[in-house]
């Protein structure tokens, strides 16, 4: 029986008291892990990082908070680096052990939340599904403006299946790897991101995969080998096509796994293609040849093999399965391609190969007499890669006189990317004499490529107000204050990689101004927020652009438009429908 009461035994009472440290000292940390929540008075913005799956804290969480006009006004130059129009810092912190964070000395102005850490999905304060933009958090004035922004963070997702073959046995040590379909430069790609092998069992878990639509393949393990005189294992791509173009496209929820997919893994007879890379040893010495499916061209690292050259300029690629090859060939001197099909016999095939090109031209400013050019700042003209994920860029020097000028440009095709003073505008660029709106230059054939950059002079302005359509039911609130928005510009004639979009955002009175502006027809709308790279899908940026008021910029000109807010629940209707829909899910 317990004793109540009675003289007490110091024995006990020692521990007793050993037993309430533990107690005590939770109690201490309990208050002190309490403490951001108790004086969030000096806290400017504040919150915690929590888990999307099990709502529990997340420590050492990297929280960031970034000017927002950056974010939103800064454009990304493919060869220049990122510009920034903003001098206010980042402020960076971790998140504490049950996931709390505080910035107390922050400067008023706007800001965008953010947060990360390893082995969940980034994530922006107020962001909604894929778009990848979040909400605006205005500090006014950080000693009295307090703002609570928690955010969770998912978990990165998953493929499991297993690999197996016609008689549905095991195949062990297959090379497995998810292919994410995205966007670049107004087109396609598909970027192979995570990888593994199978187990004994067949069975595989591709991990640490963002959410989206994937294509999956199995296929061996490269220069695994070949026996002679049978048939082989050959890449298959889920469930049971040996092309891309015959699969079927998986999507991957947000923080969970899919499971149950079953690869039905493909033999075939498989043969040799050999050739010779045709014209000059100045051409082709040092070079490389590649074997590429035409249905996986787009796509970065995934090829069928490479293979050296010889001295005398001859190749040989074993093992090649039935189907439509791309042949190519790059070296520093010149490149070349070819399409193939294998059928059933081995097949000799020569590349041939076209040296390297140049940039020939000039820079006309229109309304300037003499011959010389002169900028506060000099012009940057630059051509980037336009039919490869992966691929040379190549600056083009501007002289005094306005002449341009690039050498040993390997042949293919590239963006024109031309970076002016402010005040300035490209007005026109001509190939020969034929007038260029997408930015691509044809350089495949090689050669001399003439070019002409015509720049005007005069850029514009664009201001206006912003109003919602609940704000407008409300009475009397037509002119309540809004988060900032998101300001774009579409041009009607654009450039095909989305270059030439204009971005702005909205002050604390819904009002914007957007200058240095090239005059032209374009689309105006405000966005609550959007996914840049959705933005490369020219069928989204179609139809996003159809809900845009017209706008006519004239040189020097200074216009006014009233814009109605979009939504991130419209945009991300529309966004669903053009980034996941079948139509653009299937490969050209």
């Amino acid at each position: 029986m317990t004793r109540l009461f009675g003289r007490p035994n110091p024995s006990r009472c020692s521990s007793v008291v050993a037993s309430l440290i533990p107690f005590v000292l939770g109690l201490i940390l309990n208050a002190q892990t309490d403490l951001p929540k108790q004086e969030t008075h000096t806290c400017a913005i504040y919150g915690r990082v929590l888990s999307r799956a099990t709502n529990e804290p997340l420590q050492a969480a990297v929280v960031r908070l970034s000017d927002a006009r950056r974010v939103r006004e800064d454009f990304s130059d493919p060869l220049f680096g990122l510009r920034a129009r903003s001098s206010n810092p980042d402020y960076v912190m971790d998140s504490l052990a049950d996931g709390s964070f505080c910035f107390v000395s922050v400067k008023p102005s706007q800001y965008v939340l953010t947060a990360s850490k390893a082995g969940f999905l980034d994530s922006s304060y107020g962001s909604k599904g894929y778009l990848k933009t979040g909400a605006v958090i205005r500090i006014s004035d950080s000693e009295k403006s307090h703002a609570e922004a928690s955010l969770q963070l998912a978990p990165l997702s998953g493929i499991v299946g297993k690999v197996i073959d016609v008689g549905r046995n095991s195949i062990r040590e297959a090379n497995v790897v998810a292919i994410k379909q995205t966007w670049g430069q107004g087109r396609k790609i598909f970027m192979p991101v995570q990888g593994t092998q199978s187990n004994e069992r067949g069975e595989f878990r591709i991990g640490k995969l963002t959410p989206g639509t994937y294509y999956v393949y199995a296929g061996p393990l490269p220069f695994a080998g070949a026996r002679a005189g049978e048939k082989q294992f050959v890449r298959t791509y889920y469930p049971g096509a040996i092309n891309m173009r015959e699969s079927i496209a998986i999507t991957v929820p947000v923080g969970e796994d899919l499971e149950g997919v079953i690869i039905h893994a493909q033999t075939a007879d498989t043969f040799h293609v050999r050739g010779r890379v045709e014209g000059s040893i100045d051409h082709w010495r040092g070079g490389l040849v590649t074997l590429r499916r035409v249905d996986e061209e787009a796509m970065a690292v995934v090829v069928a093999g490479f293979s050296n050259i010889d001295p005398d300029g001859s190749y040989d690629f074993a093992h090649v399965a039935p189907g439509l090859y791309a042949l190519t060939f790059r070296s520093t001197f010149g490149a070349g391609r070819t399409q193939i099909a294998v059928k059933t016999s081995d097949l000799v095939a020569n590349v041939p190969v076209v040296g390297n090109g140049e940039i020939r031209g000039r820079l006309v400013v229109e309304g300037r007499q003499s011959t010389g050019i002169s900028f506060d700042s000099p012009p940057r003209i630059a051509l980037t890669t336009a039919d490869a994920v992966i691929g040379p860029s190549y600056p083009i020097s501007v002289d005094p006189e306005g002449t341009i000028s690039a050498h040993k440009i390997s042949p293919g095709k590239y963006f024109l990317n031309i970076v002016l003073p402010s005040g300035e505008f490209v007005r026109t660029v001509k190939i020969g004499s034929t007038e260029v709106t997408s930015g691509e230059i044809d350089m495949s054939a090689g050669g001399i490529t003439e070019v002409t950059v015509i720049i005007g002079l005069g850029t514009s302005t664009l201001t206006g107000i912003v109003t919602s359509a609940s704000a407008k039911a409300d009475a009397g609130a037509s002119d309540k204050a809004l988060p900032p928005v998101h300001i774009m510009l579409i041009p009607e004639r654009g450039r095909t990689d989305g270059s030439d979009i204009y971005f702005g955002a909205t002050d604390d009175t819904n009002h914007f101004a957007m200058s240095r502006v090239a005059p032209g027809k374009y689309r105006a709308l405000a966005l609550e927020s959007f996914d840049t790279q959705a933005l490369q899908n020219p069928g989204l940026l179609k139809a996003l652009a159809s809900w845009g008021t017209q706008v006519a910029l004239e040189e020097n000109d200074v216009r006014s438009v009233d814009l109605q807010l979009i939504s991130s629940a419209s945009l991300e209707g529309l966004t669903a429908r053009r980034v996941f829909s079948n139509n653009l899910v299937s490969l050209p």
